[in-house]
């Protein structure tokens, strides 16, 4: 990365505290989670080779924050969402893109926190992994309208099926919850329901009081730092990075391309949605026929099984010997 992390980390901050400030005056709940839990924890602030800060909210404040932004954003604060993730809150005097986007301007924005959902999840395990599945199944297809305006499914439908994964379970009444942009990993309820309230750089903010074993889940060995060669954020390569360049002034750079240089974009990003497309889909075809295979082997099984008792069974085995003799 190009930039600067000190002025990025500043510009993040600002943004944190513009959001704090709104969640307290309405009493809306919010927690670090993932990698500003882990900086948290770790350096009493954004991790140093960070670019942004990672924010969870239980799934009826994340909906009245929504509303909230509608109205009540300073003037440098814009709020953009996603179906298959949460919201960005970024600052549009800046520009932090994903290069996924680069070839559509209507997406573009500025350096950003991370809002997302957290979701409670049920006690039950079989309903648990259930909803799990549910998210993953939601997350493919939202990735895809999201990310490459795959329109199979329909916005109306998308949300409809997010609504129901958001407001399944209450936060609070359950024992699990997950973060709703990442279905990788169930965490206790309880500590978001006590959660401790920890230094972050010059402020502060609610983080889970089961860090150790959140983190733990996520990471490992959190507390080992990682090698230097791996010591940048997972956007450094993947976005364009200009903080004193408005996310709308670069899209009208971009719309002054020549049409050729923006097919270039078009074209690699219609390839890659193809590829997450065709991807996604083999797997869930190839799963469903390991399924078939595995049920007509049980099946096969079974059908050898009562073969081989009815066999063993002294009339068929007395049937069989007169039928050997015909």
């Amino acid at each position: 990365m190009k930039e600067n992390y000190t002025e990025l980390h500043k510009i993040v901050l600002d943004i944190y505290k513009e959001f704090k400030s709104i969640c307290e005056k309405n009493n809306l709940r919010y927690f670090a989670i993932s990698g500003t839990t882990l900086g948290a924890v770790l350096w009493n602030g954004i991790i140093p080779w960070d670019d942004d800060m990672d924010i969870a909210m239980p799934a009826d404040d994340y909906l009245k924050f929504i509303n909230i932004c509608k109205t009540h954003l300073p003037k440098h604060l814009s709020l953009s969402q996603y179906i298959w993730f949460g919201a960005k809150l970024h600052d549009n005097r800046t520009t932090f893109t994903s290069i996924n986007y680069i070839h559509d301007p209507k997406k573009y924005n500025g350096v950003f926190i991370d809002i997302v959902p957290l979701i409670a999840l049920p006690n039950d395990d079989n309903s648990r992994t259930a909803l799990i599945e549910d998210l993953k199944n939601f997350q493919k297809f939202g990735l895809l309208y999201d990310r490459y305006n795959d329109k199979e499914f329909g916005l109306t439908k998308l949300q409809q099926w997010k609504k129901t994964i958001l407001t399944s379970y209450k936060f609070g009444s359950t024992k699990y919850v997950m973060d709703f942009s990442d279905p990788r990993y169930v965490l206790s309820a309880s500590g978001f329901n006590r959660p401790t309230i920890m230094r972050f750089e010059d402020t502060s903010i609610p983080v889970s009081s089961n860090y150790e074993e959140d983190l733990s889940i996520q990471y490992g060995k959190y507390t080992k730092y990682p090698d230097k060669k791996t010591r940048q954020s997972i956007h450094d390569q993947q976005s364009v990075l200009k903080l004193h360049t408005s996310f709308k002034e670069l899209a009208t750079q971009f719309n002054q391309l020549p049409e050729w240089a923006k097919t270039m974009f078009i074209k690699k990003n219609e390839n890659e949605g193809f590829y997450l497309k065709s991807k996604y889909y083999i797997e869930d075809l190839l799963s469903q026929a390991n399924n078939s295979i595995k049920e007509k082997d049980r099946t096969i099984n079974q059908l050898n099984d009562r073969l081989s008792y009815y066999k063993k069974h002294p009339i068929i085995d007395r049937l069989f010997r007169i039928k050997k003799t015909k």
